[in-house]
């Protein structure tokens, strides 16, 4: 026989469950008591920001201060250089000046020229009517010769140019050196600073470009730490935490609002728990009926009743008598109980046989029986819920499993804190 479950059973089981949702119930309140204290910890710390809000900023004020100092350090020793550097500037004037008439002339005629030195150019001298050459610049362009010469009469650097078509003496002159080999050159600006030895004083205009960009630069940063307003910005901060202290005591009145709709709908579902299991032993106690073991008493009278049906009623002897649970039957028809009762009694021959019968009970009387067989243990369930089906046999009043309750606290949502976020604007 299959044993069923007992009663005791079922109700160590609910009484576990009892039990576990009260410790959930511990844990979560030693959690919330956490994290109650962990808002207190951040409206601390809110609180902390609001009275550093002055002496960030004045720190703020302190450090601006002094970084305008230095810049217009910065600026003033800039100034100063520049002035240095406009001297030099002022004493390569003339210099200057070579370079920059000598940069317009290639501009003007192009880079490639034969460039001639102090000992090569002498033969320009006498058609030039220039005597002391230092440099040459020489080119054909289309059909006529064009002259750059670099002199230096009274020890200042002197340029003149000049443009020839048709002279023989210039065009001889040229001629050989083309067929020297002399190669022409692209005259770079480094070429022109060197023959015009403005090297000192282009130097001294690039610092100055250099240093009045720094200059620039140094001057808006000064302009954007002036543009800075300090109250402003503190004004925004105290806003934001002011923000923030609210938002940190409305969560947690409304953590303690949670926790009053928890305790609430905590005692519905114990009540409902303990409705639950009450109903529970009642049906377990009537839908185990036909599952339990019938006395002998029981036993005796289904015998009786049942005997009718054989051969030789009076020569039928009970010997064992049991339940047979049947998991379809006994869900479908909870008023009937399949009993299995060993009988031996005279067949056919006259011989005494031991036989085993499975008879339908239904409120203490007989209402179907099989006599057991290997065959039919396999359909057993089947065939006899079959046949109270076909028979329209009903179970009024039978019970009805109750269903367990949704828990009212586990519909709850548990309000979630946003993590405190601050740093002062910068």
């Amino acid at each position: 026989m299959v044993k069923s479950k007992t009663l005791l059973s079922s109700v160590k089981k609910r009484y576990s469950r009892a039990k576990f949702i009260n410790f959930s119930m511990y844990i979560f309140l030693i959690l919330f008591s956490l994290d109650v204290l962990g808002q207190e910890k951040e409206l601390k710390q809110i609180t902390n920001y609001i009275e550093g809000l002055d002496s960030h900023y004045s720190s703020i004020n302190a450090k601006n201060r002094e970084r305008i100092k230095r810049l217009r350090e910065s600026i003033d020793l800039l100034n100063k250089e520049n002035l240095e550097l406009s001297s030099i500037i002022e004493k390569e004037k003339i210099n200057l000046a070579a370079y920059d008439s000598v940069s317009n002339y290639i501009r003007k005629h192009g880079k490639l020229y034969f460039l001639l030195d102090s000992i090569n150019s002498v033969p320009f001298e006498k058609p030039l009517n220039n005597k002391n050459l230092l440099n040459v610049l020489i080119k054909r362009k289309n059909e006529k010769i064009l002259i750059l010469t670099l002199s230096k009469p009274n020890n200042e650097l002197k340029i003149n140019t000049y443009e020839f078509k048709g002279d023989r003496k210039v065009e001889k002159i040229l001629s050989k050196i083309e067929k020297s080999g002399i190669m022409q050159y692209n005259i770079s600006r480094n070429k022109i600073i060197e023959i015009t030895e403005a090297e000192s004083g282009q130097s001294a205009k690039s610092s100055i470009l250099y240093n009045n960009g720094k200059v620039s630069q140094l001057k808006i940063e000064i302009e954007s730490i002036n543009s800075m307003n300090i109250d402003s910005l503190k004004s925004v901060d105290r806003k934001k935490l002011l923000d923030l202290r609210n938002y940190y005591n409305e969560f947690l009145n409304t953590k303690a609002l949670y926790l009053k709709q928890l305790d609430k709908a905590k005692a519905i579902d114990d009540k409902n728990i303990s409705d639950y299991n009450a109903k529970m032993l009642e049906y377990e106690k009537k839908s185990g009926e036909n599952t339990q073991m019938p006395t002998e008493k029981e036993a005796i009278k289904y015998f009786n009743s049942f005997k009718k049906s054989l051969k030789d009623p009076y020569s039928a002897i009970l010997e064992t008598y049991g339940v047979r649970p049947l998991r379809k039957t006994n869900k479908k028809y909870p008023c009937v109980k399949c009993v299995n009762l060993g009988i031996r009694a005279k067949n056919g021959f006259g011989g005494y046989i031991l036989s085993k019968y499975y008879v339908l009970v239904r409120d203490g009387k007989v209402i179907d029986y099989a006599e057991a067989n290997r065959d039919l243990e396999y359909m057993l369930d089947n065939m006899m819920s079959l046949s109270l089906s076909m028979n329209k046999v009903t179970c009024e009043n039978a019970p009805v499993e109750p269903i367990e309750p949704v828990s009212k606290a586990n519909k709850l949502t548990e309000p979630k804190p946003r993590q405190l976020d601050f740093n002062y604007t910068k």
